[in-house]
């Protein structure tokens, strides 16, 4: 029995930072695999409701640079780490 009520004028905004995001069970289009956990997330919870006329923001402007930089994680251009190895990492 939780309401997630967002007031009018406030934003809940997602934020880029991997590590405030554990390592979760999840399904990605029917695969099962490891990664992080959703932004909001109930697993196994009951009459939950998100309400309010204030904004939630989940970081799509940010979708663009997201997707450049998993497509090119695997190049020597860049210094950041693959995603399976950020991941392997934050698992060990």
């Amino acid at each position: 029995n939780v309401n997630l009520h967002v007031a009018d004028g406030a934003t809940l905004r997602w934020l880029y930072e991997p590590a405030r995001y554990p390592i979760v069970f999840t399904r990605w289009e029917g695969v099962e695999l490891m990664n992080y956990s959703a932004f909001i997330y109930a697993y196994g919870q009951e009459n939950i409701a998100i309400t309010g006329p204030g904004t939630l923001d989940g970081g799509a402007l940010i979708r663009q640079s997201t997707v450049q930089f998993f497509t090119n994680c695997c190049t020597a251009e860049t210094d950041f780490p693959t995603p399976v190895a950020h991941l392997r990492q934050r698992l060990d």
